[in-house]
Protein backbone atom coordinates (compact mmCIF):
# COMPACT_ATOMS: atom_id res chain seq x y z
CA UNK A 1 0.00 0.00 0.00
CA UNK A 2 1.15 3.94 -0.97
CA UNK A 3 2.63 5.52 2.40
CA UNK A 4 3.39 8.55 0.49
CA UNK A 5 2.97 10.32 -2.56
CA UNK A 6 5.31 13.04 -5.19
CA UNK A 7 4.36 14.74 -8.11
CA UNK A 8 6.21 17.41 -10.20
CA UNK A 9 5.00 18.82 -13.27
CA UNK A 10 2.04 17.14 -14.08
CA UNK A 11 -1.05 18.26 -15.10
CA UNK A 12 -2.12 21.54 -13.19
CA UNK A 13 0.86 20.21 -9.82
CA UNK A 14 3.82 22.37 -10.14
CA UNK A 15 5.37 20.21 -6.68
CA UNK A 16 2.68 18.65 -4.65
CA UNK A 17 3.08 15.78 -2.03
CA UNK A 18 0.40 13.71 0.36
CA UNK A 19 1.40 12.09 3.34
CA UNK A 20 -0.07 10.11 6.06
CA UNK A 21 -2.10 7.38 3.61
CA UNK A 22 -4.61 5.22 4.73
CA UNK A 23 -6.05 1.77 3.00
CA UNK A 24 -8.66 4.23 2.24
CA UNK A 25 -8.55 7.56 1.20
CA UNK A 26 -10.97 10.04 -0.08
CA UNK A 27 -10.09 12.98 -1.84
CA UNK A 28 -12.45 16.28 -1.61
CA UNK A 29 -11.93 19.72 -2.91
CA UNK A 30 -13.30 22.28 -5.54
CA UNK A 31 -13.74 21.82 -8.84
CA UNK A 32 -10.58 22.20 -10.99
CA UNK A 33 -8.16 21.38 -7.98
CA UNK A 34 -6.52 18.66 -9.16
CA UNK A 35 -8.50 15.26 -7.94
CA UNK A 36 -9.03 13.49 -10.79
CA UNK A 37 -5.41 14.68 -12.18
CA UNK A 38 -4.09 12.80 -8.75
CA UNK A 39 -5.87 9.46 -9.83
CA UNK A 40 -4.17 9.61 -12.83
CA UNK A 41 -0.87 10.40 -11.49
CA UNK A 42 -1.44 7.32 -9.11
CA UNK A 43 -2.72 5.54 -12.11
CA UNK A 44 0.36 6.26 -14.09
CA UNK A 45 2.84 5.10 -10.97
CA UNK A 46 1.37 1.77 -10.44
CA UNK A 47 1.32 1.01 -14.53
CA UNK A 48 4.83 1.74 -15.12
CA UNK A 49 6.59 0.62 -17.11
CA UNK A 50 4.45 1.60 -20.53
CA UNK A 51 4.67 5.40 -21.56
CA UNK A 52 1.03 4.65 -23.56
CA UNK A 53 -0.56 5.05 -20.28
CA UNK A 54 -0.08 8.41 -19.93
CA UNK A 55 -1.99 9.45 -23.61
CA UNK A 56 -4.22 6.67 -23.04
CA UNK A 57 -5.38 8.91 -20.01
CA UNK A 58 -6.26 11.35 -22.67
CA UNK A 59 -8.51 9.26 -24.06
CA UNK A 60 -10.43 8.79 -20.73
CA UNK A 61 -10.82 12.30 -20.86
CA UNK A 62 -12.88 12.78 -23.66
CA UNK A 63 -10.30 13.67 -26.03
CA UNK A 64 -9.94 12.78 -29.46
CA UNK A 65 -7.21 10.23 -30.73
CA UNK A 66 -5.48 13.28 -32.56
CA UNK A 67 -5.03 15.36 -29.75
CA UNK A 68 -4.80 12.90 -27.21
CA UNK A 69 -1.78 11.61 -28.90
CA UNK A 70 -0.54 15.20 -28.20
CA UNK A 71 2.25 13.93 -25.36
CA UNK A 72 2.79 17.98 -24.04
CA UNK A 73 -0.71 17.89 -22.35
CA UNK A 74 -0.16 15.82 -19.77
CA UNK A 75 3.04 17.89 -18.75
CA UNK A 76 1.71 21.55 -16.37
CA UNK A 77 0.98 24.06 -18.90
CA UNK A 78 2.30 21.78 -21.99
CA UNK A 79 5.69 23.09 -20.56
CA UNK A 80 7.87 20.02 -22.06
CA UNK A 81 11.50 21.66 -20.74
CA UNK A 82 10.53 20.23 -16.99
CA UNK A 83 10.38 16.62 -16.59
CA UNK A 84 7.51 14.74 -14.98
CA UNK A 85 8.66 13.30 -11.75
CA UNK A 86 5.95 10.80 -9.98
CA UNK A 87 7.45 9.16 -6.80
CA UNK A 88 6.08 6.99 -3.89
CA UNK A 89 6.94 5.03 -1.00
CA UNK A 90 4.48 1.65 -0.31
CA UNK A 91 4.57 -0.65 2.03
CA UNK A 92 5.80 -3.42 -0.47
CA UNK A 93 8.34 -2.51 -2.78
CA UNK A 94 10.03 1.00 -0.66
CA UNK A 95 10.73 3.74 -3.24
CA UNK A 96 9.32 3.50 -6.66
CA UNK A 97 9.83 6.58 -9.65
CA UNK A 98 8.88 7.55 -12.36
CA UNK A 99 10.13 10.51 -14.96
CA UNK A 100 8.39 11.02 -18.29
CA UNK A 101 10.02 13.24 -20.87
CA UNK A 102 10.52 14.36 -23.96
CA UNK A 103 13.77 13.52 -25.66
CA UNK A 104 15.91 15.71 -27.49
CA UNK A 105 19.60 14.51 -26.48
CA UNK A 106 21.09 13.79 -30.11
CA UNK A 107 22.82 10.60 -28.74
CA UNK A 108 19.72 9.58 -27.31
CA UNK A 109 17.37 9.95 -30.59
CA UNK A 110 20.24 7.96 -32.71
CA UNK A 111 20.56 5.00 -29.80
CA UNK A 112 16.59 4.82 -30.26
CA UNK A 113 16.73 4.72 -33.80
CA UNK A 114 19.27 1.96 -33.88
CA UNK A 115 16.81 0.09 -31.47
CA UNK A 116 13.98 0.71 -33.91
CA UNK A 117 15.92 -0.74 -36.92
CA UNK A 118 16.74 -3.47 -34.81
CA UNK A 119 13.32 -4.49 -33.47
CA UNK A 120 12.46 -4.60 -37.41
CA UNK A 121 10.31 -1.44 -37.49
CA UNK A 122 12.33 0.22 -40.13
CA UNK A 123 9.99 0.65 -42.48
CA UNK A 124 8.91 4.59 -42.40
CA UNK A 125 11.39 4.77 -38.80
CA UNK A 126 14.75 4.25 -40.37
CA UNK A 127 15.52 7.74 -38.48
CA UNK A 128 14.45 9.96 -36.71
CA UNK A 129 13.57 13.56 -37.90
CA UNK A 130 12.24 16.69 -36.72
CA UNK A 131 8.43 15.34 -37.17
CA UNK A 132 9.02 12.12 -34.77
CA UNK A 133 8.33 12.81 -31.32
CA UNK A 134 9.90 10.64 -28.70
CA UNK A 135 8.25 10.03 -24.88
CA UNK A 136 10.45 8.42 -22.49
CA UNK A 137 9.59 7.01 -19.17
CA UNK A 138 12.54 6.13 -16.49
CA UNK A 139 11.53 4.05 -14.18
CA UNK A 140 13.44 3.42 -10.43
CA UNK A 141 12.61 0.46 -7.61
CA UNK A 142 14.93 1.41 -4.99
CA UNK A 143 17.84 -1.11 -4.72
CA UNK A 144 16.27 -3.44 -7.23
CA UNK A 145 16.02 -2.45 -11.00
CA UNK A 146 15.54 0.25 -13.18
CA UNK A 147 15.59 1.49 -17.22
CA UNK A 148 13.83 3.60 -19.74
CA UNK A 149 11.03 2.30 -21.86
CA UNK A 150 10.02 4.57 -24.84
CA UNK A 151 7.27 5.68 -27.07
CA UNK A 152 8.00 7.04 -31.01
CA UNK A 153 5.12 8.52 -32.03
CA UNK A 154 4.85 9.51 -35.89
CA UNK A 155 1.86 10.18 -37.96
CA UNK A 156 0.30 7.63 -38.53
CA UNK A 157 2.99 5.42 -36.85
CA UNK A 158 3.61 4.38 -33.97
CA UNK A 159 6.58 2.10 -31.85
CA UNK A 160 6.72 1.28 -28.12
CA UNK A 161 10.14 0.25 -26.92
CA UNK A 162 9.26 -1.05 -23.91
CA UNK A 163 12.22 -3.17 -21.40
CA UNK A 164 9.48 -4.47 -19.13
CA UNK A 165 5.56 -5.83 -19.80
CA UNK A 166 4.11 -6.09 -16.28
CA UNK A 167 2.91 -3.49 -14.27
CA UNK A 168 4.24 -3.58 -10.43
CA UNK A 169 1.24 -2.82 -8.79
CA UNK A 170 -2.82 -4.56 -9.73
CA UNK A 171 -4.46 -1.71 -10.25
CA UNK A 172 -7.91 -0.38 -12.58
CA UNK A 173 -9.37 3.07 -13.10
CA UNK A 174 -13.15 3.70 -12.63
CA UNK A 175 -13.55 6.94 -14.70
CA UNK A 176 -16.62 9.27 -13.38
CA UNK A 177 -18.62 8.86 -16.72
CA UNK A 178 -19.57 5.59 -18.26
CA UNK A 179 -20.12 1.98 -17.21
CA UNK A 180 -18.40 -1.35 -17.81
CA UNK A 181 -20.47 -2.66 -20.73
CA UNK A 182 -23.17 -5.78 -19.82
CA UNK A 183 -20.82 -8.26 -21.59
CA UNK A 184 -17.78 -6.70 -19.23
CA UNK A 185 -19.65 -7.26 -15.92
CA UNK A 186 -21.09 -10.67 -16.67
CA UNK A 187 -17.37 -11.74 -17.84
CA UNK A 188 -16.06 -10.18 -14.31
CA UNK A 189 -18.97 -12.11 -12.29
CA UNK A 190 -17.84 -15.24 -14.21
CA UNK A 191 -14.39 -14.98 -12.91
CA UNK A 192 -15.91 -14.58 -9.49
CA UNK A 193 -18.08 -17.83 -9.69
CA UNK A 194 -15.26 -19.63 -10.54
CA UNK A 195 -13.33 -18.74 -7.95
CA UNK A 196 -16.52 -18.93 -5.39
CA UNK A 197 -16.19 -15.15 -4.36
CA UNK A 198 -20.00 -14.23 -6.38
CA UNK A 199 -21.48 -14.87 -2.53
CA UNK A 200 -19.54 -11.51 -1.62
CA UNK A 201 -21.27 -9.62 -4.28
CA UNK A 202 -24.14 -10.48 -3.87
CA UNK A 203 -24.09 -9.85 -0.30
CA UNK A 204 -23.15 -6.33 -0.82
CA UNK A 205 -25.79 -5.34 -3.37
CA UNK A 206 -28.75 -6.06 -0.69
CA UNK A 207 -27.45 -3.16 0.89
CA UNK A 208 -29.22 -1.43 -2.41
CA UNK A 209 -31.76 -3.40 -3.12
CA UNK A 210 -32.24 -5.86 0.00
CA UNK A 211 -34.98 -7.85 -2.22
CA UNK A 212 -32.37 -9.05 -4.82
CA UNK A 213 -31.56 -13.03 -4.20
CA UNK A 214 -29.50 -13.91 -6.95
CA UNK A 215 -27.60 -13.20 -9.84
CA UNK A 216 -27.26 -15.10 -13.23
CA UNK A 217 -25.82 -14.49 -16.22
CA UNK A 218 -28.36 -14.59 -19.13
CA UNK A 219 -27.74 -15.14 -22.59
CA UNK A 220 -30.05 -13.03 -24.64
CA UNK A 221 -29.01 -12.29 -28.39
CA UNK A 222 -25.70 -14.09 -28.37
CA UNK A 223 -24.46 -11.58 -25.83
CA UNK A 224 -24.12 -12.10 -22.40
CA UNK A 225 -25.30 -10.21 -19.17
CA UNK A 226 -26.05 -9.90 -15.71
CA UNK A 227 -29.76 -10.41 -14.29
CA UNK A 228 -30.88 -10.16 -10.84
CA UNK A 229 -33.71 -11.75 -9.41
CA UNK A 230 -36.62 -9.50 -7.36
CA UNK A 231 -39.84 -10.34 -6.20
CA UNK A 232 -39.35 -14.23 -7.93
CA UNK A 233 -38.81 -12.36 -11.69
CA UNK A 234 -35.67 -11.96 -13.83
CA UNK A 235 -34.80 -8.82 -14.71
CA UNK A 236 -31.47 -7.16 -16.43
CA UNK A 237 -29.33 -5.74 -13.86
CA UNK A 238 -28.80 -2.71 -16.03
CA UNK A 239 -33.01 -1.92 -15.27
CA UNK A 240 -32.32 -2.06 -11.49
CA UNK A 241 -30.66 1.26 -11.41
CA UNK A 242 -27.40 3.19 -11.77
CA UNK A 243 -26.54 2.69 -7.57
CA UNK A 244 -26.80 -1.27 -7.99
CA UNK A 245 -24.58 -0.84 -11.18
CA UNK A 246 -22.14 1.46 -9.70
CA UNK A 247 -22.03 -0.94 -6.64
CA UNK A 248 -21.59 -4.09 -9.04
CA UNK A 249 -18.65 -1.84 -10.82
CA UNK A 250 -16.78 -1.38 -7.72
CA UNK A 251 -16.66 -4.19 -5.84
CA UNK A 252 -16.28 -6.97 -9.10
CA UNK A 253 -12.91 -4.40 -9.26
CA UNK A 254 -11.86 -4.79 -5.76
CA UNK A 255 -11.88 -8.40 -5.84
CA UNK A 256 -10.55 -8.93 -9.07
CA UNK A 257 -7.54 -6.63 -7.79
CA UNK A 258 -6.81 -8.18 -4.57
CA UNK A 259 -3.45 -7.02 -3.33
CA UNK A 260 -3.70 -4.38 -5.64
CA UNK A 261 -5.40 -0.63 -5.82
CA UNK A 262 -8.99 0.59 -6.72
CA UNK A 263 -8.55 4.32 -8.01
CA UNK A 264 -12.69 5.91 -8.55
CA UNK A 265 -13.11 9.08 -9.57
CA UNK A 266 -16.64 10.68 -8.17
CA UNK A 267 -17.21 8.17 -5.94
CA UNK A 268 -21.04 9.43 -5.15
CA UNK A 269 -22.34 9.41 -8.73
CA UNK A 270 -25.58 6.85 -8.73
CA UNK A 271 -25.57 7.09 -5.05
CA UNK A 272 -28.88 7.91 -3.42
CA UNK A 273 -27.28 9.54 0.45
CA UNK A 274 -29.57 7.19 2.26
CA UNK A 275 -27.38 4.18 1.48
CA UNK A 276 -24.24 6.37 1.44
CA UNK A 277 -23.03 4.59 5.08
CA UNK A 278 -24.07 1.26 3.87
CA UNK A 279 -22.08 1.66 0.92
CA UNK A 280 -18.51 2.21 2.82
CA UNK A 281 -18.93 -0.73 5.11
CA UNK A 282 -19.27 -2.58 2.10
CA UNK A 283 -16.51 -1.04 0.36
CA UNK A 284 -14.14 -1.36 3.47
CA UNK A 285 -15.02 -4.70 4.27
CA UNK A 286 -14.30 -5.83 0.87
CA UNK A 287 -11.29 -3.78 0.55
CA UNK A 288 -9.76 -5.32 3.85
CA UNK A 289 -11.02 -8.94 3.28
CA UNK A 290 -8.73 -8.91 -0.13
CA UNK A 291 -6.07 -6.45 0.58
CA UNK A 292 -7.18 -3.37 -1.58
CA UNK A 293 -5.74 0.18 -0.95
CA UNK A 294 -9.30 2.69 -2.05
CA UNK A 295 -8.37 6.02 -3.75
CA UNK A 296 -11.58 8.05 -4.42
CA UNK A 297 -12.73 11.32 -5.08
CA UNK A 298 -16.15 13.23 -4.57
CA UNK A 299 -17.89 16.73 -4.73
CA UNK A 300 -20.29 15.14 -1.84
CA UNK A 301 -20.74 16.48 1.86
CA UNK A 302 -23.05 13.74 2.41
CA UNK A 303 -20.39 11.31 1.34
CA UNK A 304 -17.34 12.47 3.64
CA UNK A 305 -19.62 12.68 6.32
CA UNK A 306 -21.06 8.76 5.38
CA UNK A 307 -17.05 7.64 5.64
CA UNK A 308 -16.42 8.89 8.64
CA UNK A 309 -19.87 7.37 10.06
CA UNK A 310 -18.99 4.26 8.44
CA UNK A 311 -15.40 3.72 9.97
CA UNK A 312 -15.59 5.81 13.14
CA UNK A 313 -16.21 2.58 15.10
CA UNK A 314 -13.83 0.65 13.33
CA UNK A 315 -10.35 -0.21 14.89
CA UNK A 316 -8.23 0.60 13.23
CA UNK A 317 -10.00 3.80 12.27
CA UNK A 318 -8.03 3.25 8.15
CA UNK A 319 -10.06 5.96 6.54
CA UNK A 320 -8.69 9.68 5.54
CA UNK A 321 -9.75 12.54 4.07
CA UNK A 322 -8.08 14.75 1.98
CA UNK A 323 -8.91 18.23 0.86
CA UNK A 324 -7.01 19.32 -1.99
CA UNK A 325 -6.72 23.61 -1.97
CA UNK A 326 -5.18 25.49 -4.81
CA UNK A 327 -3.50 28.95 -4.08
CA UNK A 328 -5.26 32.00 -6.17
CA UNK A 329 -1.83 33.69 -6.29
CA UNK A 330 0.72 31.40 -7.00
CA UNK A 331 -1.35 28.33 -8.20
CA UNK A 332 0.25 25.53 -6.17
CA UNK A 333 -1.85 22.43 -4.91
CA UNK A 334 -1.98 21.37 -1.24
CA UNK A 335 -3.25 19.04 0.97
CA UNK A 336 -5.02 19.15 4.45
CA UNK A 337 -5.14 15.35 5.64
CA UNK A 338 -8.47 14.81 8.25
CA UNK A 339 -6.99 11.69 10.48
CA UNK A 340 -10.51 10.45 12.77
CA UNK A 341 -10.35 13.06 15.44
CA UNK A 342 -9.82 16.11 13.28
CA UNK A 343 -12.56 15.05 11.02
CA UNK A 344 -14.92 14.29 14.25
CA UNK A 345 -14.53 17.57 15.00
CA UNK A 346 -15.12 19.26 12.19
CA UNK A 347 -18.39 17.49 11.19
CA UNK A 348 -19.78 18.08 14.71
CA UNK A 349 -18.98 21.89 13.87
CA UNK A 350 -20.22 21.56 10.30
CA UNK A 351 -17.36 22.97 9.36
CA UNK A 352 -16.52 22.63 5.42
CA UNK A 353 -14.45 19.88 5.18
CA UNK A 354 -14.94 19.63 0.74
Amino acid sequence: MYTSFHIQNFRGFEDFKIEDLARINLFAGKNNVGKTALLEALYLHGRAYNPQEALNLNQVRGLEFVMASDPSLIFRMRDTSRNILIEARDQKSGHRSIVLRIVQEADELAQISLRIRANGHSNGLSSLSENIQVLALDYKVQGREEGTAYLVRTSPKEVSLSGVLTPPIKMVFIPAQGRPTSTELAKRFSNLEITNQHQVLLEMLTIIEPQIKRISVLYRDEQAALWGEVNRTLLPLNLLGDGLNRLVNLVTAIIENRDGIVLIDELENGLHHSVLTDVWKAIATAAREFNVQIFATTHSLEMIRAAHEAFKDEDPYDFRLHRLDRDEKTGKITAVTYDEDILEAAVEANFEVR
